[in-house]
């Protein structure tokens, strides 16, 4: 099926670019869209992403919208591709009625989770802060979302009562009891205190591009929505200073949030420790599941990032503090 999908999407990108692909690469990365990088034969490459219809037929206007955001943030000066537009518009649709979206190839590497040096660190806390200071600029919108504490009350019921089924690993077991014992004492009001705005909400390590010790992009904007720009600031800390051996590198964190705050004064420690707590109640419901331990790469690394969270709950200052 993916091969009939693609041929239909690279007909459509030949017509829209009258150009002839000679070769492409896939992007084995992401969850269910299929990705590549075209080559034409002139010598040009583009990056294509098809949106599964099961997993983003109800969200494609929102896609654009998070479309239309990435090209303002990408003439502000913001390191992201550009988004191609034919007749205005950003989402193609194939023949066979595939929807998808052609941009700028950027050249980079990823850097794999929790392996970053300190200065790529500190560079993705620069760039974060320059996309946070470009995306005040926009118009507010409605929340998006807002931590709920009986919804994760609900959630942790129904993971509680699956485990008592499937018989976990011990170390499952142990995370939804620490899970229970935050979410009683956790206080919700706190996230009051949390700015809104507009937030990529997708800030992990596959989503940025490196040449050497600098951020070469931020990449995959679809998830942008109006809530808390705290989550990309505890989603890249964790993602690039967990260790899945070592646990948090304090010097990665620090240097991340020392970069950050080089571009948008006043981010204390204080902020950061409550950015981290508000993630948790956003992410531990997902990664902290009955049958974790059979699920793919990326969700049993999350969980790690969240099982080192819970671990270290009441000594986060400690960490991210001089």
């Amino acid at each position: 099926m993916s091969q009939v999908i693609r041929k239909d999407i690279f007909e459509r990108v030949e017509a829209l670019f009258s150009k002839r692909i000679v070769d492409y690469e896939p992007i084995h990365r992401g969850l269910l869209n299929l990705k590549w990088i075209v080559h034409f034969a002139d010598g040009a490459s583009v990056f294509v992403k098809q949106y599964n219809q099961r997993r983003h037929g109800k969200k494609l206007s929102f896609i654009d919208m998070a479309l239309s955001i990435q090209e303002t943030v990408r003439k502000q000066g913001i390191r992201c591709p550009m988004v191609y537009s034919f007749g205005d518009k950003r989402l193609q649709t194939s023949s066979n009625g595939e929807v998808f979206t052609v941009q700028e190839k950027m050249d980079g590497e990823v850097v794999a989770p929790g392996q970053a040096t300190v200065e790529q660190m500190h560079s993705l806390g620069q760039e974060m802060g320059k996309l946070h200071q470009a995306l005040k600029q926009l118009q507010p919108a409605e929340l998006a979302w807002k931590p709920d504490q009986s919804r994760l009350l609900q959630k942790w019921n129904k993971q509680m009562a699956l485990a008592q089924v499937r018989q976990p690993p011990e170390r499952v077991m142990q995370l939804l009891h620490r899970q229970k014992q935050i979410l009683d004492t956790l206080n919700f009001s706190q996230f009051d205190l949390c700015r809104r705005g507009w937030t990529h909400w997708d800030c992990h390590f596959d989503n940025f591009l490196y040449a050497n010790e600098r951020v070469a992009a931020i990449l995959d904007f679809d998830r942008m929505r109006y809530v808390y720009p705290d989550l990309d600031v505890a989603r890249a800390l964790l993602s690039g200073s967990v260790d899945g051996h070592r646990g948090l590198v304090r010097a990665k964190a620090t240097a991340f949030l020392d970069g950050y705050l080089e571009v948008v004064p006043g981010y204390s420690v204080e902020r950061a420790v409550r950015a981290l707590r508000l993630l948790w109640s956003k992410e531990s419901g997902w990664w902290i599941t009955a049958d974790i331990e059979e699920r793919s790469a990326n969700p049993r690394r999350f969980l790690v990032e969240i099982e080192w969270l819970q671990q270290h709950w009441h000594e986060l200052d400690n960490f991210l503090g001089d």
